[in-house]
């Protein structure tokens, strides 16, 4: 993120980036907000890096993905990227991750019922 600014209990700065914390670590989501910049004439780029993981104690099986996306000021006057950069995430990741948490919800309901 190249202006504005972060807020979350959940993140700490790192390498001018943005990571869980040690507290936040075991979760599988994080919150945020992000308060725009004052100047509301330029583009904001964030970048952003996800890590599906298959929880297996290591990095086989893990996999990484980025992508970049632009948050355009009302008075920008300029054009903003045509195109954004992405390194996706295969469908198959995908897949398993959904079912995973699909999965993982049924079971949660099952222990919180009882």
């Amino acid at each position: 993120m190249n202006a504005g600014e972060i807020l979350s209990a959940d993140l700490q700065q790192l390498d001018g980036g943005w990571t869980h914390t040690e507290d936040s670590n075991k979760q599988r989501s994080w919150n945020l907000s992000w308060q725009a910049p004052q100047n509301d004439d330029q583009v904001v780029e964030f970048t952003i890096h996800a890590n599906a993981v298959n929880g297996g104690d290591g990095t086989n099986g893990d996999y990484w993905a980025s992508s970049i996306i632009e948050s355009v000021g009302t008075n920008y006057t300029g054009e903003p990227s045509e195109e954004p950069s992405n390194s996706a995430i295969e469908s198959k990741h995908l897949i398993v991750a959904f079912t995973g948490g699909i999965l993982f919800a049924g079971a949660m309901y099952f222990v919180v019922k009882d």
